[in-house]
């Protein structure tokens, strides 16, 4: 709650206040037309602005949800690397990772590849 009350008194408040007297200035010295373009001009501005901030998070959460699953299964394929080793299955986890790191309609990061040497 005090951190609403914050926000409104240091952050929201002032910034209508600055907005208010813009406008009564703009209105004075330029008249009411210039008041409305610059008015429509923030408006469409911001408007674009949470547009587009709502298509990145989106596409950032996908980006990392599959950056986590490559990571997992890298971590997964390293943690029990002796086992692999022991068994010879160092191309089958190569492979497990290459297809996690690849799969397709995951843009991921692929940090590096797993060596069978």
């Amino acid at each position: 709650m005090i951190d609403l009350l914050h926000d409104f008194m240091f952050r929201f408040l002032p910034t209508i206040v600055d907005l208010i007297s813009s406008a009564v200035v703009l209105t004075y010295l330029f008249g009411p037309y210039m008041t409305f373009t610059v008015a429509a001009t923030v408006i469409v501005f911001y408007w674009l602005t949470f547009k587009a901030m709502f298509q990145k998070r989106e596409l950032r959460r996908s980006w990392l949800d599959a950056f986590h699953e490559e990571y997992y299964q890298m971590s997964e394929s390293s943690v029990n690397w002796s086992t692999v080793s022991q068994f010879g299955r160092i191309p089958y986890e190569s492979q497990r990772y290459r297809r996690k790191a690849t799969s397709p309609g995951q843009e991921c990061f692929s940090g590096g590849s797993m060596s069978a040497g």
